[in-house]
This record gives C-alpha cells, sequence and structure tokens, in this order.
C-alpha cells in the first residue's frame, strides 16, 4: 500500500481547436475531459504499475488565463484499465490554453478540501491521513502533464527496544512529544504549496496510543507518528515520554540532533527501555521508506543497469544487489555488503548548479537496510554519475550513470528508434548517442566518450560536483594499463594506454564474444539495451553491415555542430533507404594522453565485439565510412545503443 502514495500520475491530454469556456458544467465540442493515461511507482525505471489501490484522487483545475472559474476538488476514480471522473462528477475539460493543476492522494470529499485549504495534524500513523500532493504543474490540451505526488508530513519512526534488564511485560500504551517549537497542527494549501505563517499553527505536547501489549526481552517494537513540519529550527530539548506497564519512562533529545522535521522526511529515533530508564541510543534522518516494510518495496526498485534514464522531476531506486557481483568480477572474491558501512553521493554532473533542483540531480539519497540508493531528477537535461562509497567514504565500490532525459526510446511509435535489418538479424537503435540531449548536437555538453569494456563515461566539457564547484576527467592519475578492479574504483579516471586499459584483457566485458552476445555486468547502456555486437546470433555479422561507403553514395555535412553523412534522402546512414538515424562526429579521447580528438570531423562507436586484442567499430569521416573498423580499446569512442 505504501508505494502507491510515491506514484507518478500521467496526464494525457486531448487535443482541442478552440479557447476553453466556463467548465463548471459541459462546454461545447471545442474542449476536451482531462485523461488520466496511466500511472507509474514515483517514476521508477519506465515500467508499468499497479495502480492506486483506493482508485480516488482529488484534482484542482486553477484559475488562469484562458479559463473561466476553476475546478475544484474533482474526483477521479481508477476502474477497468483507466482514470475517470468520478460517476455523476463533471471532468476537468482543457483547451489550448495553459492551464495550473493540483492533485492530491487520498481523495476527501471534506469541505475543508474544497479550496485545497487542509489542516495538517500530529497524529499517529495511518495511510488514510498520510496526505500526498503536487502542485505548480501546467498543462494544455497540447501538452501532457506529469505528477510526482509527495508527502505532506514529516514522519517520526521510535524503535523501541526492551533491554534485558527490563522485568515487566513492557506494554506500551502512551508516547507522547514535547517542545515549544513542535506543531501539533497547521494550514497547508495544497494548490500552492504554502503553509501557515510559523507560530500560527498550534503547538505543544503531541500524544499518541500506540497500544502496544507486550514486548519481549531483546526485541523491538516500532511506532510511527505524522508530524506537521517544522522548517524553523527549534531550541531547547524535546522530551520523549513513554508509558510503559503503567508507568511513565522520559528521556530527552537534542534539538542539534533533530533541528526540524522537513516534509518527506523519515526521522527514526531509536530508544533502549532499560529496567527504569530510557536510553536514546540513535536519530538518522532518511528519505520517506515504506511504513509497513521498513524499506522500499522491492517492486518499486529499478532493474538492473548502469545506466538510467531518468524524466526530469522523477525519482529512481537502484538496487545495489549488483554491487556485490561486480566487485567478485572486478576481483574482490569476498566482497558482501554486510561487511561494509556504505554511502552514496553525485561525482560529477554535467550541470553547473550541481546538487540542485535546478540542475540534473537534485535528490541523492540512501538506505543501507533496504539496499536502496534514490535518486530525483531535477530541472535539466543531461548526465551525472553517481557513487556508492565502502566504510572509509572514498573507495568506490560500484557507480551509476543517470542520463537525465525525456526521451523514451521504448515508445517506437514516436520515432525514437531506427531498425537496421540484414540477412542474419535485426537491430532496433536509439536515435541519439548514449548520454545525448537529443539528436541535434550543439555543444559538447551532449558528448560521452568509453573507454571499450568500461560501464562509466567520460564527458567532453567541464562538469561539477555536488556544490557545483568545476570538475574535470582525471588523464594524469594511471599513466599505463591497470587492474579492472582500478577502473571500478575510479570511474572518472581515464587509463592511459599505448593499447588496451586492462593488465588482463577481457573479450568479454561488454558480451560481445562469439560464443554468446548477452548483455553483461559492465554494459554501460540503460535495462533493455546494449552496446551492439557483431554475434548477436553466432553468424559474424556487423550491425552496421552493408552500409554504403564508396565514394558519391555519401557526402559529408560539416552544417551545425560536427560532421554527419548523408545519403538520398538526406539522412546521415541508410540502409536500402531504410534510415538509421543521426550519427555526430563526436569525435574520439586518444589512448595515450587522454585528450580530445576529431570532435566535429570523425566518429567513432564502439560494438561489443573483439578483433584480436582490439575492438570492433564504426568509424566515418570526410574520406569515408568504415562499418568493420579496428581501434585499440584504451581509446575513448561514442556509444549507440541497440535494443536486447
Amino acid at each position: 500500500m505504501r508505494e502507491v502514495l510515491r506514484s507518478v500520475l500521467v496526464l494525457g491530454l486531448l487535443f482541442a481547436t478552440a479557447a476553453c469556456t466556463e467548465d463548471t458544467t459541459r462546454p461545447d465540442t471545442n474542449v476536451v475531459p482531462l485523461k488520466i493515461d496511466n500511472i507509474q511507482l514515483s517514476g521508477v525505471s519506465l515500467r508499468s504499475s499497479d495502480p492506486l489501490e483506493s482508485g480516488d484522487i482529488g484534482l484542482f483545475r486553477l484559475a488562469g488565463s484562458g479559463y473561466s472559474g476553476t475546478s475544484n476538488n474533482v474526483k477521479y476514480t481508477y476502474s477497468g484499465g483507466g482514470w475517470s471522473a468520478a460517476s455523476g462528477v463533471t471532468p476537468i475539460y482543457l483547451s489550448k490554453s495553459t492551464a495550473n493543476l493540483c492533485a492530491y492522494y487520498p481523495y476527501s470529499s471534506d469541505a475543508d478540501y474544497s479550496d485545497g485549504q487542509v489542516t495538517l495534524t500530529s497524529q499517529s500513523y495511518d495511510n488514510t491521513k498520510d496526505l500526498c500532493y503536487q502542485t505548480g504543474v501546467t498543462a494544455s490540451s497540447e501538452a501532457a502533464a506529469s505528477f510526482t505526488l509527495e508527502h505532506a508530513y514529516a514522519m517520526i519512526t521510535f524503535t523501541l527496544t526492551r533491554s534485558a534488564t527490563y522485568p515487566g511485560t513492557c506494554a506500551i500504551s502512551n508516547l507522547s512529544l514535547a517542545n515549544a517549537g513542535l506543531l501539533t497542527s497547521n494550514t497547508l494549501d495544497m494548490t500552492t504549496g504554502t503553509t501557515g505563517t510559523y507560530g500560527s499553527g498550534t503547538t505543544g505536547t503531541i500524544t499518541v496510543s500506540p497500544s502496544i501489549a507486550g514486548i519481549a526481552s531483546g526485541s523491538s517494537e516500532t511506532v510511527s507518528v505524522l508530524m506537521v513540519p517544522v522548517t524553523t529550527s527549534m531550541s531547547g530539548d524535546i522530551q520523549l515520554s513513554l508509558t510503559v506497564d503503567g508507568r511513565v519512562l522520559s528521556t530527552t533529545i537534542s534539538t542539534t540532533t533533530l533541528p526540524k522535521l522537513e516534509a518527506g522526511k523519515n526521522y527514526t529515533i531509536t530508544a533502549t527501555i532499560n529496567g527504569a530508564s530510557l536510553t536514546i541510543t540513535s536519530v538518522t534522518t532518511t528519505d520517506w521508506a515504506d511504513v509497513t516494510a521498513g524499506t522500499v518495496n522491492n517492486a518499486m526498485l529499478a532493474e538492473e543497469a548502469n545506466c538510467y534514464m531518468l524524466p526530469l522531476g522523477q525519482t529512481v531506486y537502484i538496487p545495489v544487489s549488483r554491487v556485490v557481483a561486480g566487485q567478485i568480477a572486478a576481483g574482490n572474491s569476498g566482497f558482501t555488503l554486510s561487511s561494509v558501512s556504505w554511502t552514496a553521493g553525485l561525482l560529477w554532473t554535467t550541470s553547473s548548479d550541481g546538487l540542485d533542483a535546478s540542475g540534473c540531480v537534485q535528490v541523492v539519497s540512501y538506505n543501507t537496510d533496504g539496499g536502496y540508493i534514490k535518486v530525483t531528477a531535477g530541472t535539466e537535461e543531461g548526465n551525472s554519475v553517481i557513487a556508492m562509497y565502502d566504510t572509509d567514504g572514498t573507495t568506490i565500490l560500484w557507480s551509476w550513470h543517470i542520463w537525465t532525459t525525456n526521451y523514451n526510446p521504448n515508445t517506437p511509435s514516436n520515432g525514437t528508434t531506427h531498425t537496421l535489418a540484414n540477412s542474419v538479424t535485426s537491430n532496433v537503435f536509439m536515435d541519439r548517442n548514449l548520454g545525448a540531449a537529443g539528436t541535434a548536437y550543439s555543444n559538447d555538453n551532449n558528448i560521452l566518450h568509453y573507454q571499450w569494456g568500461r560501464k562509466d563515461p567520460f564527458p567532453a566539457a567541464g562538469v561539477y560536483d555536488a556544490s557545483g564547484a568545476s570538475a574535470s576527467v582525471d588523464i594524469t592519475t594511471y599513466t599505463a594499463a591497470q587492474a579492472l578492479s582500478v577502473s571500478v574504483q575510479h570511474p572518472f579516471a581515464f587509463i592511459l594506454s599505448s593499447a588496451d586499459w586492462n593488465t588482463s584483457p577481457n573479450d568479454a566485458l561488454w558480451g560481445g564474444a562469439s560464443s554468446g552476445a548477452t548483455k553483461t555486468i559492465f554494459d554501460p547502456c540503460p535495462a533493455g539495451w546494449r552496446v551492439p555486437s557483431f554475434y548477436k546470433t553466432s553468424t559474424a555479422k556487423s550491425p552496421w553491415e552493408y552500409l554504403a561507403y564508396s565514394s558519391g553514395a555519401f557526402t559529408f555535412s560539416s552544417s551545425g555542430y560536427g560532421g554527419i553523412y548523408t545519403t538520398g534522402a538526406g539522412w546521415p546512414f541508410t540502409l536500402n533507404s531504410v534510415s538509421i538515424g543521426f550519427y555526430p562526429a563526436a569525435g574520439f579521447r586518444y589512448l595515450s594522453s587522454g585528450a580530445l580528438n576529431s570532435v566535429g570531423s570523425n566518429g567513432y562507436y564502439w560494438s561489443a565485439s573483439p578483433n584480436s586484442s582490439f575492438g570492433y567499430t564504426l568509424r566515418f569521416g570526410s574520406i569515408g565510412v568504415y562499418p568493420s573498423n579496428t581501434n585499440c580499446r584504451a581509446s575513448g569512442f561514442s556509444v549507440r545503443c541497440v535494443q536486447e
């Protein structure tokens, strides 16, 4: 049930041909009703998921230019595989004019909700009271909108452990928190996201009645409390009192460890019940996790991959389970997750805003018990790498590429893929390079290069760390070939070599060996996609086989950024008049220096297939196009992913 409260509602808006009229009654045919097409779990990967269990959501269309009046608290219900206004309820209508929308869950017919004004009350956790909402989303009949519902409350989860010295049954009938800064209630305007002025809400003691019949010696019970957010730092101590077997046990929590209560945060307070006292052992803060299971539900975890395509404003929960297999593959045969107290954070990003809502990534948090890293995209398309660190906080155990983009290659009907077929097999390619902002290349921020067999990208332009400070690819630390483990621990280090960067060459790092073209743990492409192999079947055929490369079969164009090849209808490459998309001349990184070369004049694209101690590539430039070229594996080339 908990996973649905972080769900994404994708609102499909049908096209209209005229301005909107008053929508409190059924309008004429110039406007059309809002339609909700599907629902996903907080934007996790791109897979579909189950609908909200209750099926009831409240929607607001706010006042704005081109619209007369508002549509307040309109109930929408999930039924029969789709969303629609509840029976007898006038739906929301939209025209070409931009409208402002707000959605919340779970729906309430309470009169206080009619204008979006609600009262938040600190209370025992109840999923019917756990208000989630989003506002500030714009839409029209010509532009679909996406909602990511976030928690209006903060939450405190008490983990209460009975020590071996406690003599009673440890029945808990009352829990209270007291501090002048705590809010027992406050108002929230869901349509604007604003709360009442601090101090306007009521303050004092918050009391809940957990009704725990008893706790076995050495065992624990949890009590979860929905808390009205406190945005101004509290002072003094927070007094925690428990009624245990009819007797009140008290202790204090310093506000230096718990100064505020932010919406969407879960504050875990661990306490031990002793013979005659109550002892606080830890206070930690995490992003809101599943209340029932204690972690994000497994169904919410993304499919394992080294790259995640994350739509703007959406969230992905990355499982860290593959780190064990990756460490073992890299030579750390005795590695277990239980042996480290790992952390996670942003390593680099193409946004000068660093870790910020206006950048590529606005949130990176982690849950060691749940085994996941949470990443939320900001408002800027681009590329970032997040890393998982060992107990020492400096050794990188694994890293993931976050490709922040609204491009969805799993929707071929939108013209986002290109199919190339030969006599052996058929390949479906993305219409852009791995990590690209689009098919039109205007600057180096669109360019990523990869060393053959490595999973992490090297950006062509300068990048930034989490604070927004400038960073750059490390091309000086490793001036000779290194072990596979070094490439894992140093994902931002370009390993220099005269041939292969790997001291123990491995033909199957990207799964391109002729014995089987399966995707490997080091493949850099998103789930469902992989580096193209010459051996998608047992026959050695290039995915770019039969490309015309005789003089006169193409013309090289340097208009815009870089160069492209065009034939016939003007596409860069064609096979029997079938386009396989735009391939930019993104240049390469030179194997022995890491320096950028030939950007704008030549293109080099890796396949997963080895050729002796080299790797097969697609190469093109003003002198021709070579679909079965061979290059040293330490070179940094582009990657164009193909569907598995």
